[in-house]
């Protein structure tokens, strides 16, 4: 059919005026239209999205070892607050002050796992908490060692020693928590490049861990040595924010 046949199509349709029929061909034209305009406007709108928005890229740090990554953490590196709060919302109190030593020793209790950090352990940083639900005393601590394979082995040998050996204590950094060195603890460490991440639990009353504990003792390993210690201080620490890329110049100049 034609072009020149389209009006005489329309006064062929008996129920319809011609007039009627016509301004709904144009009306629906118009909408077609300004659909196809829509679409348009949207589809270019994605193509420049990338060229508003700024981009930038997260560069981690070298702490392999101890001789790349040479500068030492702070106190306010590791526990710059007085509580700690878990993702979920729940809150670990501190107890007493943070501690930060050259001397590694007394984060073991006894033997070969001191003699061990004697050797190879320039720094520790540590303090004690009470748990969520106040029924443990907790020690978190970052040790600082010489690189991820020393580290490593290091926490082989804490897990497999003896109590005549020794293992990593907990922090007395109050008398109020002097069981945290003298009472049956349970320890839980992760190795993060050349440092040696570590919670002490023990429970309030003295006795000791059984399994009646293992819930409370895997929130506060989840709480504390991962998604604080982990996830939020060592994850912050391998950040070089130094290296980190400028936002597109389009995204700067709008």
């Amino acid at each position: 059919m034609s072009l020149r046949e389209f009006p005489g199509l329309i006064r062929q349709l008996p129920q319809h005026k011609p007039w009627v029929i016509a301004i709904g061909v144009i009306t629906v034209a118009v909408f077609l239209g300004a659909c196809s305009f829509g679409t348009w406007t949207l589809l270019r709108s994605e193509e420049n999205v990338g060229d508003v928005l700024p981009t930038s890229t997260i560069v981690k740090r070298d702490i392999s070892t101890r001789d790349i990554d040479s500068v030492p953490m702070t106190v306010a590196d590791v526990f710059p607050d007085e509580q700690i709060v878990a993702t979920d919302g729940a809150v670990y109190p501190r107890i007493g002050p943070v501690q930060a030593s050259e001397d590694c020793r007394g984060a073991a209790t006894r033997g070969e796992v001191r003699n061990l950090l004697a050797s190879m352990c320039s720094q520790m940083i540590r303090a004690s908490f009470v748990s969520a639900d106040s029924r443990y005393f907790l020690t978190a601590g970052i040790l600082n060692l010489p690189s991820l394979a020393e580290a490593t082995t290091f926490s082989r040998q804490v897990a497999a020693a003896t109590s005549e050996s020794g293992t990593l204590a907990g922090y007395n950094s109050d008398a109020a928590v002097q069981i945290l060195y003298s009472g049956p603890a349970r320890v839980t460490m992760e190795v993060r490049g050349h440092f040696l991440l570590y919670v002490v639990v023990v429970r309030q009353d003295g006795k000791k861990l059984d399994e009646t504990d293992n819930t409370g003792v895997e929130i506060i390993s989840y709480d504390i040595l991962k998604k604080y210690l982990r996830d939020t201080v060592m994850a912050t620490w391998e950040t070089d924010t130094s290296a980190m890329s400028e936002p597109s110049e389009a995204a700067a100049t709008g």
